[in-house]
């Protein structure tokens, strides 16, 4: 008896560590980024942004593109958009922007007139780091200012596209040397954007969700089925 409870066992022991091991595995970030994923900006080029998650709008960047080329021919003050998501375990997104500035402009001179604005889409945060040029027109409380009021606003409401439409155009109007326009009043806020434009994190939650019912799904007619071998 005992031993055809063991074999009887042994097939659902071994079903259930292998559906545990497809959960553990789906589970892990997905497509972690951290500074060596991240590609280099063309030297010379004029491509000011690079939606690695892929969550801009091609409107949205076209203008974005479009204000950092008029901002950049007028002034001679460059600044580069990233947007990313799921970083690496420790990474955050002022540690990934403060190692992107570095790597891209290694030299104190190539870093003078440089500025990087980071969004990750996945915790809805950003982070901008500047040239030592640059520190002088964006101070520390401005540089908190157009991340957690101008865009953080619209964050916390899934606008993504709006927030570095918003953040990039308060970032410029500074750096053009007119005055701070300041962040948005709450009470003008426009409506959330649609679905489309919100990050794309909640696939790997989806997919999580689908493998416990996989997994239910096998387990339970097994489990089911041998205990009525086992007590019929």
């Amino acid at each position: 008896m005992k031993r055809r409870l063991k074999q009887l066992i042994q097939p659902v022991l071994l079903a259930a560590t292998l559906v545990a091991a497809l959960v553990q595995l789906l589970a892990l970030p997905v497509q972690a980024l951290g500074l060596e994923d991240v590609p280099e900006f063309l030297s010379g080029g004029r491509n000011w942004v690079m939606d690695i998650s892929g969550v801009l709008s091609r409107d949205t960047e076209g203008r974005l593109n479009r204000l950092l080329d008029d901002l950049e021919r007028a002034t001679g003050q460059a600044v580069r958009v990233v947007t990313a998501r799921r970083l690496d375990y420790g990474e955050t997104p002022d540690s990934l922007v403060s190692e992107l500035f570095t790597q891209w402009f290694e030299k104190p001179t190539d870093q003078a007139h440089q500025t990087v604005l980071l969004l990750d889409t996945r915790s809805r945060g950003a982070a901008i780091q500047a040239g030592e040029d640059v520190q002088p027109l964006l101070p520390t409380d401005l540089i908190e200012s157009i991340t957690e009021e101008t865009m953080g606003s619209q964050l916390r409401q899934g606008n993504l596209n709006q927030a570095l439409l918003d953040g990039v155009s308060r970032l410029s109007t500074v750096l053009s040397g007119q005055a701070d326009p300041g962040p948005p009043q709450m009470a003008q806020l426009p409506q959330a954007e649609s679905s489309s434009t919100f990050p794309k994190a909640s696939q790997g939650e989806a997919a999580q969700l689908v493998v416990w019912l996989l997994a239910a799904s096998v387990i339970i007619p097994m489990a089911t089925y041998f205990a009525y071998k086992i007590w019929s």
